[in-house]
């Protein structure tokens, strides 16, 4: 029987194949397969053995949440996972109302909030929490979500729940945003019940009611029960009110100067800090990274990928980093660290909340603790030749293209990321005709501002050493500041390396930060015999004396390693690069 051949699913090549084994074929002979009507019927079935090849990989591409495309496809693949993936993601501020008298504790949906963006677009928030009234008529800075409110009730007299399940047909509604309470026939108040699902964290009592939340093509499906009875689950006469958040997306990003809307009598607002992390469409690719994370967890925190699954819920999905605290420089033991980009400072109660609600999943030996994410800038300059017979673009050109690629590729703020000859030589490869010959001018860079309290700035990377014993400046120099220290103009760090005897057995690699003025010739060389910090050469960490400026000034270091500076931890990368007119050879 003659062979026929299932290993090429191009047309041509189907065509081809399905040609062959007619001319092979002992059936039909002394017939012309390429020039009659089997021609035709060639094309056709090629067609056709092309379409249900690409359908059936599509089909099962589609079924596999690694491979999958289409939204509706993971939608259904993530949610036995217990992953409700999200349509639009309202953008978030955080706001302290003052003067609230006469009020206890402020319910959910009952502050409303306008902002303004520098586009002129205003954004309404809301509170979706209850917020406490503290001591002095104020509350905490408490989180507002961007949205239009919406409320519905259902239920009453000769309504009953069969299917104990109600359908929002709203696909813009912010999933962190929905609040269900309950009113019993015999009741006269509402009952929040609880949100179950495989990231609440905690325990539930045994007689909570909850309620679980799945998406559709149409919209939420809301799913009651309870722990207890059949019994108490939804019956005629009971009353559900559904309250939440319908997201305008990206458009409520960046608003601030918040005017009040709907707060107590009497109120003041105190903005701590513009809206963000508005979203107008689901990550997918994050979805299906996340939704693993988010199953794997099952209620506890104990890896670092089931910290990023729940920080993912929270609604930080970009620019996050989790390590544990042994990977940290200096070793931090028993802790659990972690950083957000977006999140600038460790004093605010953004973190609070944040921590607070890592903490009530962690297991009871960790510690989880907020760093504040730090940008290190590196500088230094790029020596590129070209051969003038292969380029396609002028010099002059080039070096500004080849500087914003590398800049794109690197400057992206991303955690863990590094930057190394070999990987600037591949940017400068992309285009025709440029090699990189050289990266020289190596610098790290961090900025100091006046502190009354010592200053610890970890580079993550290791510092030069001179091993001379008077030759100031080789591994650390700041630029120029003002100081208490010198009242008669500006001054510069230093630094000068402590050299132990040949003899030591493992000195340490550390040294001194000196302060130096100005010379008559303008040259900071005029040691003041002042010690305002010191460094440790090896790991990288810089020690700044409390009270040294007046003013923010730079500090800047020379790696050891030249061909590779790494980010780790809470440091990401930004590059300052200084590309000149590339040099023919």
């Amino acid at each position: 029987m003659t062979k026929i051949n299932l290993v090429d699913l191009d047309y041509e090549n189907i065509r081809t194949s399905l040609l062959e084994y007619l001319k092979k074929q002992d059936t039909v002979k002394d017939l012309n397969f390429e020039g009659s009507a089997v021609n035709f019927l060639l094309d056709l079935l090629a067609y056709n053995t092309l379409f249900y090849a690409h359908y059936a990989n599509m089909v099962s591409g589609e079924a596999f949440l690694d491979s999958a495309q289409l939204e509706r496809s993971i939608v259904s693949l993530v949610k036995p996972l217990g992953y409700v993936l999200p349509t639009r993601t309202s953008a978030i501020a955080r706001i302290q109302l003052f003067d609230v008298t006469n009020v206890a504790t402020i319910k959910p949906f009952t502050v409303s909030v306008i902002g303004t963006n520098s586009d002129g677009i205003q954004s309404q928030f809301w509170n979706i929490d209850s917020v406490s009234v503290i001591e002095g008529n104020q509350t905490e800075f408490f989180s507002v979500y961007e949205g239009t409110y919406n409320v519905a009730t259902y239920g009453g007299d000769g309504f009953d729940f069969p299917e104990q399940k109600i359908l929002i047909p709203d696909l813009t509604l912010d999933v962190r945003t929905i609040r269900v309470s309950v009113q019993r026939a015999n009741d006269e108040d509402f009952t929040y019940w609880t949100l179950v699902d495989t990231f609440s964290g905690g325990f539930i009592e045994p007689t909570s009611n909850l309620y679980s939340l799945e998406r559709t093509s149409g919209g939420f499906v809301v799913k009651f029960r309870t722990t207890s009875s059949i019994e108490a689950n939804l019956k005629s006469g009971d009353i559900v009110k559904l309250e939440y958040l319908s997201s305008n997306g990206s458009n409520g990003n960046f608003a601030s100067n918040f005017t009040s809307v709907i707060t107590p009598d009497g109120s003041g607002i105190v903005n701590i800090q513009p809206s963000f992390g508005g979203v107008d469409t689901p990550n997918l690719e994050e979805a299906k990274r996340i939704a693993p994370l988010v199953f794997s967890a099952q209620q506890r925190l104990v890896t670092k990928s089931d910290y990023r699954g729940f920080l993912a819920q929270l609604g930080y999905t970009e620019g996050v980093n989790v390590w544990g605290g042994e990977e940290n420089s200096p070793a931090m033991h028993g802790r659990l660290l972690f950083t957000i980009r977006d999140i600038t400072s460790s004093n605010n109660d953004v973190v609070s909340d944040i921590v607070a609600k890592l903490k009530e999943r962690s297991i009871v030996t960790i510690l989880p603790e907020y760093v504040t994410p730090k940008a290190l800038t590196v500088r230094s300059t790029l020596s590129i030749n070209y051969s003038p017979e292969d380029i396609t673009i002028s010099p002059e050109v080039a070096a500004q293209q080849i500087k914003q690629a590398i800049v794109d590729e690197f400057s992206n703020q991303e955690f863990n990321k590094s930057f190394s000859f070999s990987d600037a030589s591949n940017v400068v490869q992309q285009f025709s005709g440029y090699n990189l010959n050289s990266i020289t001018d190596w610098s790290l860079k961090f900025t100091v501002i006046p502190s009354t309290v010592v200053s610890t700035i970890n580079f993550k990377n290791a510092i030069r050493k001179t091993t001379s014993s008077t030759e100031s400046g080789f591994g650390v120099i700041s630029t120029e500041f003002t100081s208490p220290y010198y009242e008669s103009g500006t001054v510069q760090i230093r630094d000068l390396p402590i050299i132990f005897s040949s003899t030591s057995i493992n000195p340490p690699s550390i040294g001194k930060l000196l302060l130096f003025a100005k010379s008559p010739e303008g040259v900071f060389n005029v040691d003041l015999s002042a010690q305002v910090g010191e460094v440790d050469y090896k790991t990288g960490v810089v020690k700044i004396y409390p009270s040294l400026s007046t003013t923010s000034f730079d500090l800047l270091v020379s790696p050891v390693n030249t061909n590779q500076i790494t980010a780790k931890d809470e440091v990401y990368l930004i590059l300052d690069l200084t590309v000149p007119t590339p040099t023919e050879i």
